[in-house]
């Protein structure tokens, strides 16, 4: 048995009048976790301690990682808890991430402390564009040239890629593959936009499954895109009832942008961002510790 204490330090810009010293204390269903915040030197320092039922020592950390991680992680949604509190019932504005991690360390059974890597959301980066170069100037410059907008669903889904809320992430993501589904379908296939239009929204299931194949001759992973419009409806309608971890809404992010590009890819065989070169980043998953 060993007791583990973790100490994070964000930085993070608070509006703020008079004092600049607060606590927090924010109950999770593990513990309840620490929250100090100096807003004269932008930051805050998280704190938490718990007892394992593993002796762990200095030179075991890393094979217990992910007992830690765990403690770590729940410690983080915590802060994001305390941080949705002080944006919306303030009515503060944060840009995204709203907290920078700058450093962590951890001690065990009142020892030193020691740096430790810790679970992040906001050391976890999304995929990253494509550079622009001569390449990619000629097709920027040929849809300007035809009047082409950028995909409406683009800006969901960079909306959704820059929330650090799991909840949010889905809706915006929901979005964006519901708009960018049927904007290929109106650009593709001009006739049917008054269709798409003047018709009750099908489910994704459809759209990217009997739609997509009837008029296109190709589905695209219909199930996948109906399973993210389920969750999407489920955190509107019981929102309560409904948890979603960061790493599950990031995954599912993901799969919405590998949508997008196969779209894009059909629509514009020669997208910079869409082709073959820019696909390898959006492959990347990253595996949810609270499962």
């Amino acid at each position: 048995m060993s007791l583990i204490y973790l100490k994070e330090t964000y930085r993070v810009e608070i509006a703020y009048r008079g004092n600049h010293l607060f606590e927090f204390n924010v109950p999770m269903p593990n513990g309840t976790y620490l929250f100090k915040l100096n807003l004269l030197e932008k930051d805050i320092v998280a704190l938490a301690n718990f007892t394992t039922k593993e002796e762990i020592t200095l030179e075991s950390i890393e094979e217990n990682k992910s007992i830690i991680m765990e403690k770590s992680l729940e410690m983080h949604k915590a802060l994001e808890k305390l941080m949705e509190h002080i944006q919306y019932n303030l009515g503060q504005q944060f840009g995204e991430p709203r907290t920078i991690l700058n450093n962590a360390f951890l001690a065990i059974n009142n020892s030193q402390w020691v740096p430790y890597e810790p679970f992040s959301e906001t050391n976890i980066k999304f995929s990253i564009g494509t550079n622009l170069n001569e390449e990619s100037s000629v097709v920027i410059q040929n849809f300007l040239n035809n009047n082409e907008e950028p995909f409406l669903a683009l800006k969901h889904l960079h909306r959704a890629k820059e929330e650090t809320s799991p909840r949010y992430m889905i809706i915006e993501a929901a979005i964006a593959a519901e708009l960018a589904i049927k904007e290929f379908l109106s650009r593709k296939y001009p006739h049917l936009d008054g269709l798409l239009e003047d018709l009750p929204s099908p489910p994704l299931s459809k759209l990217y499954g009997s739609i997509l194949k009837k008029y296109h001759g190709k589905k695209y992973r219909a199930n996948a895109m109906q399973e993210i419009a389920t969750m999407r409806n489920k955190l509107i309608h019981n929102p309560k009832k409904t948890e979603i971890s960061f790493t599950k809404a990031y995954n599912k992010v993901m799969e919405v942008e590998d949508a997008i590009k196969f779209l894009l890819k059909e629509l514009y065989p020669n997208h910079p961002w869409a082709a073959p070169r820019g696909n390898y980043v959006s492959n990347m998953r990253i595996i949810d510790l609270s499962d």
